[in-house]
C-alpha cells in the first residue's frame, strides 16, 4: 500500500468544528449559528481545515 505524501496546501471543508454540516448553519435570517447545537457551543460556522494529500 502506497502512502500519500502531505503537502503544505490546506482546504476548508463543508463541516463545522462542531461536527455539523454547512446546511445546519444556514438560516432564513441573519446569523450562522448551528441550528443543532446550543448557541453557546457554536455561535458561527467555522470550517474544519484539512490538508490536501498528494498522490504518487
Amino acid at each position: 500500500m502506497r502512502k500519500s505524501k502531505r503537502t503544505d496546501a490546506m482546504v476548508a471543508s463543508d463541516v463545522c468544528e462542531c461536527g455539523h454540516g454547512r446546511d445546519a448553519h444556514e438560516h432564513y435570517r441573519k446569523g450562522t449559528e448551528c441550528s443543532l447545537c446550543d448557541i453557546r457551543a457554536c455561535a458561527e460556522f467555522r470550517a474544519v481545515v484539512v490538508p490536501v494529500l498528494a498522490s504518487n
